[in-house]
């Protein structure tokens, strides 16, 4: 019987099967050209191609394209799906005006076309998109013949203000956002029969009817200004409803098929009906109206009350279906066992008062996971909190009574409060917790077997600054995270062997070798203070993240790197990256030039993905590998083919030759 190798290769081997293998890979591949960090930032100085693939490859392999200055006149982007335009010189001409000339060069795959910030004229669009983002800035009447015929998702403008009118918008069309400014009457909007969901923008304050609304919208979302009378409006198809900030009308009729509500933070009127249906409500900030038992349908699973919201709940006023409760900051009343049904498995408390758990609120043991926001908590122990808690997140809370402190013995994660800095004694974290985060001021020393066996993730917070002696970290662990201000010396032993990922705090600053560093480590992130020289990497390590930024030409992190690496990321590098001695086993690379930096990069020939800013340097990337390129403006692209023309450009630049 054959291995799958084998199976592998003899596929791989046929022409056809290959192409056809390649051919589904390549909708994912990306080019974005323009400043990395900010996909609306592009600039319109991206510098020409230099040797024989140039502009075309890039149209041929991409199907998803972000830049500004896009084509000159002999290219063919006929492949494009995705497209993200920004400045007027399209296609090498200096004409403000989108129109046919333009657009049937990319129309025949084209999908999607973004022009958020495209300032020019727009008289004609591709016939083949069906997502398309309008100009921030477009706000014209427009006539049947404008938007495109086979359009399925339409997002218009900041600044659009006109009206829509009858068969302006296709039939074709299923999702429809209205920008900042749209106020127009919806007698003046005609939506199309197909629309399956819209979005007002903020502004939006006009009237409803039935009749405006098409029967297949499911989704209806309203902008913060809207605070109009609803009476037997909408449509019976929706499932998903959505009010903004202003809203407060009373509401005597919903759809029945409704499945999501969410009222914003004005909305305090008394609850008369609500959709049988009904799977997710949530109330915003005002809401405090009283909630009797048969308010809330017995279908919602997840009910979130705001900020004000501090009514008494009694037995059966909260359905049986719920399985996530949120309850708000002012909440204060006296919660009996049985209030919270035994099928709530998640509850959220973020009241900032003074309360005690086992007096004033009663938590079921059905509760798996329990996050507590602010506030002074009294009575945080294992005879309080639910028998089957598998996580507690404790934020901004002041455990009261901390000598009391206790979990129970099937807890699997805690996050610590940021506000404890008491020292942990031995036998307060059960042997069942698997992830521990400490707040962001714990700042204590830690005894051997504080913390237990089971325990496979840490992260010590911000402010830990104390030594980790050995068999302090138990040989469980495979994931730390040292604080941000942690710079005491790692001596052999304080990190076990068993961890595979590290994170150091961005003020460490000491020795890092062979024998303090994890045998099997296999991601490791450096933070911006780190500047020491690691003679050795282990084998196994694939991720490395240097995060130090420096201006001088020396730097020793980087005079070399892990033979078996794959993904690296610099914030900024500090000498010519051909000095590094890249791994050809680099597959994805995210860095930040100089920059005066102008010399060639030769990438390694395994590189699949690389976003890169920074300096006016020529980047040299291998075209059989590469599949995502995202690159800061003033860099010039260039490509070679296999291994063995690598190692030939290698080698011209090592010996100064001409390349």
């Amino acid at each position: 019987m054959m291995n799958n190798d084998n199976i592998f290769f003899i596929i791989f081997r046929n022409k056809y099967l290959r192409y056809k293998i390649f051919s589904y890979r390549q909708p994912y591949y990306d080019l974005q050209i323009g400043h990395p960090y900010d996909s609306y930032h592009y600039r319109n100085d991206f510098q020409t191609l230099t040797n024989e693939y140039g502009f075309q490859f890039l149209m041929d392999r991409f199907k998803r394209c972000k830049f500004s200055m896009l084509l000159d006149n002999n290219s063919d982007p006929g492949g494009i799906e995705m497209l993200n335009l920004e400045y007027l010189n399209l296609f090498g001409s200096s004409s403000s005006t989108l129109d046919s000339t333009y657009t049937k060069k990319v129309s025949g795959k084209l999908r999607s076309l973004s022009l958020v910030k495209f300032r020019g004229k727009l008289n004609h669009l591709p016939d083949s998109i069906a997502f398309l983002e309008m100009p921030r800035h477009f706000d014209q009447l427009v006539d049947s013949s404008f938007f495109p015929n086979q359009l399925q998702v339409l997002v218009l403008g900041f600044s659009f203000n006109s009206p829509l009118l009858s068969n302006v918008l296709p039939e074709s069309l299923k999702q429809l956002t209205l920008g900042y400014w749209f106020d127009q009457p919806l007698s003046e909007l005609h939506l199309p029969p197909s629309l399956e969901y819209l979005k007002f923008g903020y502004s939006f304050d006009q009237p409803l009817e039935r009749a405006f609304f098409p029967k297949s919208l499911k989704t209806l979302i309203f902008g913060d200004k809207f605070d109009q009378v609803l009476s037997d409006c909408l449509p019976d198809t929706l499932t998903k409803l959505c009010f903004g900030q202003m809203f407060n009308q009373s509401l005597s009729s919903l759809p029945n098929l409704l499945e999501t509500l969410e009222f914003g933070t004005d909305f305090n009127q008394p609850i008369i009906f609500l959709p049988p249906m009904l799977a997710y409500l949530k109330f915003g900030e005002s809401f405090n109206q009283p909630i009797f038992s048969s308010t809330l349908p017995n279908s919602i699973r997840f009910l979130e009350f705001g900020r004000n919201f501090n009514q008494n709940l009694q037995i059966g006023s909260l359905p049986t279906s719920l399985t996530h409760l949120v309850l708000g900051e002012k909440y204060l009343q006296y919660t009996p066992l049985g209030v919270i049904d035994f099928s709530v498995t998640k509850l959220d408390i973020l009241c900032c008062n003074d309360f005690s758990i086992g007096t004033f609120i009663k938590i079921p043991d059905s509760v798996q996971h329990l996050k507590f926001k602010k506030g002074d908590v009294h009575g945080i122990n294992k005879r309080n909190l639910p028998l089957n808690l598998k996580s507690l997140k404790l934020d901004h809370v002041v455990v009261k009574d901390f000598k009391n402190f206790s979990l129970p013995r099937g807890i699997k994660k805690i996050q610590l409060s940021h506000y404890l800095n008491k020292p942990l004694e031995i036998g307060m974290i059960p042997d069942s917790l698997e992830k521990l985060a400490f707040g962001s001021n714990y700042n204590q020393p830690i005894k051997i077997g504080v913390i237990p066996n089971n325990v496979t993730v840490i992260d010590f917070g911000k402010s830990f600054d104390h030594p980790l002696d050995p068999g302090v970290i138990p040989s469980s662990v495979t994931t730390i995270t040292l604080s941000l201000y942690y710079n005491q010396p790692l001596f052999p032993g304080s990190l076990p062997p068993s961890i595979t990922n590290l994170t150091v705090g961005d003020f460490f600053d000491q020795v890092l070798d062979k024998s303090n560093i994890p045998p099997f480590l296999e991601v490791l992130t450096l933070g911006k203070s780190f500047d020491k020289e690691i003679p050795e990497y282990p084998d196994t390590l694939t991720h490395l993240t240097i995060k130090r930024k420096s201006n001088y030409h020396s730097n020793p992190i980087l005079t070399h790197f892990p033979i078996n690496l794959k993904i690296l990321q610099l914030k900024q590098l500090s000498k010519p990256i051909e000095a590094l001695r890249m791994p050809v086993s680099l597959t994805q690379l995210t860095i930040k030039l100089i920059k005066s930096d102008d010399v060639m990069y030769i990438f390694p020939p395994n590189l699949q993905y690389l976003r890169c800013d920074g300096g006016m340097a020529q980047l040299c990337l291998p075209t059989r590998t590469i599949e995502s390129i995202r690159i800061g403006h003033s860099l010039k692209l260039s490509f070679y083919n296999d291994h063995s023309e690598y190692y030939l450009l290698k080698q011209k630049q090592k010996q100064n030759q001409p390349i």
